[in-house]
């Protein structure tokens, strides 16, 4: 084990002689493998552990196990406790987000006091077949399934240079969960009970789908990982490809230039775009609305940190201004934020009219018995959506998604099958995305592409009363 670790460190560069290195020790069999093996190979290191307060004594008695594993081989340990529950209301954010979030704001923390350079996690190839199913399942397209990277930045965002030129490594990615176990197999770990549920999609495909695979195929885990440095290959290759040839362009107020090809069919633009905003945090869906509006010069889409505008020849991209995601300038004078942290702005004073008849409310998708049947009311997948929220009249060019028909369809032509008047159809408001999709026809009909479906875990609930 200690010398397939030392050579994949090596075959990556993921540890130098000048290397500051801090370990995430979370206590289970993966991290104390790691602390074990790191050890071994007298690669000095520090140790952080999270206490989330999320299994009651289950908590308390994982840091006990850690610092006196770290104290017992004189190693420094940082420990930090959150009220991750807390958290999680307020930001209205799953758990497991919420845990994620917290831990890697104190990393950032961590790394501006200690400068540490690399952080090393405790991944191996089962959660890496884990986390490509995962990300088919949420249709992330190329990027996806290339998985758990071996090493990346921290936070190549982040204005901070030494949190931007610090690293995640997962120095355990060539070693199975097997292999762990019987590595491991003499010392003492603590087992973290939720792992035995299957009350999280991690954990179904852990229990009852990659077992069935590796059924059919021995050793499926390690030959999926040869695929995926196949499909990391493909794209650091397409990446390579469209740097050369569509080299994007950055002036002095830091825009960003992306050349529109004039003479690709929609698939290869759209395949284009998906490679070229990657970094931008545009989605999957947001790039087949951006090519289909190539030509539609003014266009605008919004992404959680940038905006994008078409013109002519290019798609201009720059970072969005603080707390600044409004498509109109009227929209500023209509606010309202409701209980629950979320902020909606309205088009002009007859949509604000809705203001004060519109219960807004969110909960966890198990806490919800019945989806009404009420075209007054909108559940919808609270982690699909561009957040923040605006209402406004009907555009011209609008079109969504009914629910239940699953194919775009015009508001001329809905208002048409659906027999409003003229009257009918000025009374109407559409509630939007960030990135302008529209979620819910108010009073009419949610769009089939925000629906509640079986990987929903937070609903957010819009009620006109």
């Amino acid at each position: 084990m200690l010398a397939n670790f030392l050579n994949f460190i090596e075959k990556h560069s993921l540890i130098r002689k000048n290397d500051k290195l801090l370990l995430s020790l979370s206590g289970g069999a993966d991290s104390v493998s790691l602390f074990n093996l790191l050890i071994e190979a007298q690669i000095p290191f520090n140790a952080a552990h999270c206490n989330y307060h999320l299994r009651d004594e289950e908590s308390n008695r994982d840091e006990t196990f850690v610092t006196e594993l770290c104290k017992k081989h004189n190693i420094n340990l940082i420990v930090k406790h959150f009220n991750t529950e807390e958290f999680a209301a307020n930001n209205n954010i799953s758990i497991e987000m919420a845990a994620r979030d917290l831990r890697y704001e104190w990393y950032k923390e961590l790394v501006e006091e200690h400068s540490y350079t690399k952080i090393a996690t405790a991944h191996h190839l089962n959660d890496q077949a884990e986390t490509f199913f995962i990300n088919i399942i949420r249709n992330t397209g190329l990027n996806g399934i290339c998985g758990i990277p071996v090493i990346r930045q921290l936070d190549k965002n982040a204005k901070n240079t030494k949190v931007t030129e610090c690293y995640i490594i997962r120095p355990l990615l060539f070693a199975t969960q097997a292999e762990i176990m019987q590595y491991i197999a003499t010392e003492n770990y603590v087992v973290d009970s939720t792992n035995q549920t299957d009350n999280y999609l991690r954990n179904k495909l852990r229990h009852n789908i990659i077992p069935e695979f590796e059924k059919i195929s021995e050793g499926f885990t390690s030959n999926l990982q040869n695929s995926i440095d196949k499909f990391k290959y493909s794209r650091s290759f397409i990446n390579k490809v469209i740097a050369d040839f569509f080299p994007q362009q950055t002036n002095s107020e830091n825009q960003h230039k992306i050349i529109i090809p004039k003479d690709f069919s929609f698939e290869e633009l759209a395949g284009y775009f998906y490679f070229a905003l990657y970094d931008f945090g545009f989605n999957f869906k947001q790039i087949d609305d951006i090519a289909n509006a190539a030509n539609n010069v003014g266009k605008k889409f919004f992404s959680k940190n940038y905006e994008l505008v078409v013109d002519r020849d290019f798609l201009i991209v720059r970072k969005r201004e603080e707390n600044n995601s409004l498509d109109l300038e009227s929209e500023k004078s209509f606010v309202k934020h409701y209980d629950n942290a979320i902020v909606i702005f309205f088009e002009n004073e007859a949509a604000f009219q809705l203001a004060e008849k519109l219960k807004v409310s969110i909960m966890p998708r198990k806490e919800l018995p019945a989806i009404p049947n009420n075209p007054n009311i909108a559940c919808l997948d609270y982690h699909k959506i561009e957040f923040p929220l605006f209402i406004t009249s009907k555009r011209e060019g609008d079109f969504f998604y009914p629910l239940g028909m699953g194919k775009k369809k015009k508001l001329s032509d809905f208002f048409i099958d659906n027999k409003l008047d003229q009257f009918a159809k000025n009374a109407t408001f559409a509630l939007r995305s960030s990135n302008n999709d529209i979620l819910w026809l108010i009073r009419h009909r949610i769009d089939d592409r925000y629906k509640i479906d079986n990987e929903t875990s937070i609903v957010l609930i819009m009620e006109i009363i």
